[in-house]
């Protein structure tokens, strides 16, 4: 059961008495003895609202949302008022309560919040921990981009960037990612000056990173169903108009339907193929050939960006840097996207 009706929807004084109406049909649902200590905390009643949750966690039938509602009401008051105000409400508090609704119920929910409470206290260790258990479920871009953010807290450049790119490979659009990366290659040594490419290449790699691949795979479906009722607007219509504008919108959104299966194809190949890599030594000697024994074609650094060319060896990756130049390295000595 949860509660539908909004706060500017009905008068202050009725809407309180809804709440408490709606706690008292209720007992056991956290979700009006949340609402209840929001108001509360939000009027400085720290002490009304402490009470009310405790009472909560007793009396909630799910008690891990109790512990999770309780962490969150804490959390939004150490971020407006800090811990000076009501010092027993503070971010260790709300760790603590997060982590009871974890240990009761270990719902990805809960660990990301708890990595967003560390995050906020400063405990980037903790934070960068939580997100890589979260990413063991299942990749997301928002997760490697707030692994990144720790990482870069906690002064590992390199494997921020690691998580940047692995961010970015999944969301190629996201501008944020775009700068991170762009800031961090500004402290890694070797300053990479990628090759020159058309401007109708970058445009229309920009326009394909855009959408991402579900949403291209939507227009494409819609775009196909809609040209295929214009298109029989313009085969059966009795009106000249309508069949006019039933040939060239269908037309237009056919095209459209085209692109976005073309977007969408070539997204997903993108997606799969793992061809980037980073730099993991401080100090790196890409070969001529796979082979120790090989003269050095170049020396690259920690932190570096490379695109795979070649995996038929082993041990070696044939790879190329952004500026064109071309060698072999051990696949060891890199972590690959």
């Amino acid at each position: 059961m949860m509660m539908t009706l909004k706060k500017g929807q009905i008068a202050s004084t009725d809407y309180d008495k809804y709440v408490d109406e709606f706690i008292g049909k209720f007992p056991a649902s956290a979700y009006g003895y949340k609402e209840k200590a929001s108001r509360l905390s939000n009027e400085a009643k720290y002490e009304e609202s402490s009470k009310l949750m405790e009472e909560c966690i007793k009396k909630a039938d799910k008690k891990d949302e109790a512990y999770s509602a309780y962490a969150d009401i804490i959390y939004q008051k150490a971020v407006y008022k800090g811990d000076s105000i009501y010092s027993a409400w503070n971010i260790d508090k709300t760790i603590e309560m997060i982590r009871k609704a974890y240990s009761i119920n270990a719902l990805p929910a809960y660990k990301h919040q708890e990595a967003q409470y560390s995050y906020f206290k400063g405990d980037y260790q903790q934070a960068a921990a939580c997100y890589t258990e979260l990413l063991k479920a299942g990749e997301s871009a928002e997760l490697y981009y707030n692994l990144g953010n720790c990482e870069y807290r906690l002064g590992n450049i390199t494997q921020s960037i690691i998580a940047y790119e692995r961010a970015l490979r999944l969301n190629p659009g996201d501008s944020d990612v775009r700068y991170n990366l762009q800031f961090l290659r500004g402290k890694t040594i070797d300053k990479v000056v990628p090759v020159d490419e058309m401007f109708f290449v970058t445009w229309y790699h920009s326009l394909q990173n855009v959408l991402s691949i579900d949403t291209w795979a939507t227009m494409a479906v819609v775009a196909f169903v809609v040209s295929l009722v214009l298109m029989l607007v313009y085969l059966f219509g009795s009106n000249i108009v309508l069949r006019k504008v039933g040939f060239f919108a269908g037309s237009a959104l056919f095209v459209l339907f085209l692109v976005s299966v073309l977007f969408a194809y070539q997204r997903k190949a993108a997606l799969s193929e793992h061809s980037v890599a980073i730099v993991l030594s401080p100090t790196l000697n890409v070969k001529a050939t796979p082979s120790e024994s090989s003269s050095d074609a170049f020396v690259i650094h920690e932190g570096t960006r490379l695109t795979i060319t070649d995996r038929s060896m082993n041990a070696w990756y044939g790879v190329r840097l952004d500026d064109g130049k071309e060698g072999w390295l051990p696949k060891n000595s890199v972590e690959v996207i």
